[in-house]
């Protein structure tokens, strides 16, 4: 079954932190909790507009996650989105998360008109 992308929820939070510790590791990030914290705040609330969302297994568990950003366009006065982070957890990969991910990501910037996707 493909997974289901939905935005990030309150419950989310360990899940999503471990989900985001993976990324910056992969990156090769230093481990940070202050920095995972902080990111959770603002992808939870919509800070700096960030929109966080998660692709869910079969029991709703957060298996990926994509981190999203509004950013202004002046040379065409419209709103763009941006992928700031993208991540599927080691075991869920080969399963279709980050394709979900980035068509959610698409369809996100159509219902908000964004004018690109980067």
């Amino acid at each position: 079954m493909a997974p289901r992308v939905r935005p990030v929820r309150p419950s989310d939070e360990q899940a999503w932190a471990e989900l985001y510790a993976g990324y910056r590791a992969f990156y090769r990030l230093p481990d940070d909790p202050d920095a995972v914290a902080a990111t959770w705040r603002w992808v939870s609330g919509g800070e700096h507009g960030l929109l966080g969302l998660v692709a869910v297994d079969d029991e709703d568990r957060p298996v990926g996650l994509a981190n999203l950003r509004r950013f202004a366009r002046p040379s065409t006065a419209t709103i763009g989105l941006y992928l700031d982070d993208l991540f599927t957890a080691p075991t869920a990969r080969g399963a279709g998360v980050a394709t979900a991910l980035l068509h959610e990501a698409a369809a996100v910037a159509a219902a908000e008109g964004a004018s690109v996707v980067r």
